[in-house]
């Protein structure tokens, strides 16, 4: 996975945990529930993305469309293990864009980056504040429009930049167009990630979520570099190539993959 640049986005996606093909299920919050059991349908969870319920797994990408992606832990993702996965990947921000995650804010604060701060519920705050959406506007709807966002801006209750100083909106709309600062590209980026691994794949047990993610996030990279999606069998003889090239240990067999456990941090009884 490459070393990102500029604005670079960055926003976890949570997956359920999943231990799909196995007999004897593990539960792993047995402080909450006295069993795991084999889930039919949709079921709700008991304790949320928080907790070892979910797989959470952040995305980072940058201004010219490349990725990093990786599983991290079972539950809330926290400040060390962002650190010891994406640090190397993505040393070289000018600016971070992230949702009010308290680790992304921490991140930033330690490295001294610059951070904008889109909050998740972005839509939803202007939406009661009464904020007049689409592009046929009057001039007194803009006006409105532009008096709202400015009061919930010095309200920190929309988007902001931090690190950067005291802006003023105006200052800051104008680097925010500017740079384009947004999680665009990120959400669209979970959308299929989302897509391949619950659509596509029928779901993917947990311990093996890792390799599916870095291989599609792999292929996402090689469809950037090249500038066309994979869509042929020379493309896919060229990445055949290039992963038996750059694989120092070629000797995992079936038994490994079948043998492999489920190992990523998980949240303590205390927390749950």
């Amino acid at each position: 996975q490459p070393i990102l640049k500029g604005v670079i986005q960055i926003d976890e996606k949570h997956f359920r945990e999943s231990q799909k093909g196995t007999m004897e299920l593990i539960n792993y919050v047995p402080s909450i529930l006295e069993e795991r059991l084999p889930r039919y349908g949709t079921q709700p969870s008991a304790l949320g993305v928080m907790s070892a319920e979910f797989v959470t797994v952040p995305v980072a990408i940058d201004e010219d469309g490349y990725a990093v992606a990786k599983v991290a832990c079972m539950g809330k993702l926290d400040i060390e293990i962002f650190v010891d996965l994406f640090y190397d990947h993505i040393k070289n921000a000018s600016i971070i864009c992230s949702d009010a995650n308290q680790t992304y804010l921490k991140y930033c604060r330690q490295f001294h980056i610059v951070h904008y701060v889109r909050p998740s519920k972005y839509v939803e705050i202007l939406t009661k504040a009464g904020y007049t959406f689409g592009k046929s506007k009057t001039h007194e709807q803009e006006s409105k429009n532009f008096d709202i966002l400015n009061r919930l801006y010095w309200e920190r209750k929309i988007d902001f930049i931090a690190n950067k100083g005291h802006l003023s909106y105006r200052e800051f709309k104008t680097i925010k167009d500017q740079y384009s600062l947004s999680l665009a590209k990120v959400n669209s980026f979970h959308n299929k990630l989302t897509r391949a691994i619950t659509v596509n794949k029928t779901g993917v047990s947990s311990k093996y979520l890792d390799k599916y993610v870095k291989f599609y996030t792999f292929i996402h990279n090689w469809s950037i570099s090249k500038g066309k999606p994979v869509s042929s069998l020379t493309d896919a003889e060229e990445i055949l190539l290039y992963v038996l090239k750059n694989t120092q240990n070629s000797t995992y067999t079936l038994k490994d993959f079948q043998n492999e456990k489920l190992t990523i941090p998980k949240p303590t009884a205390r927390y749950h």
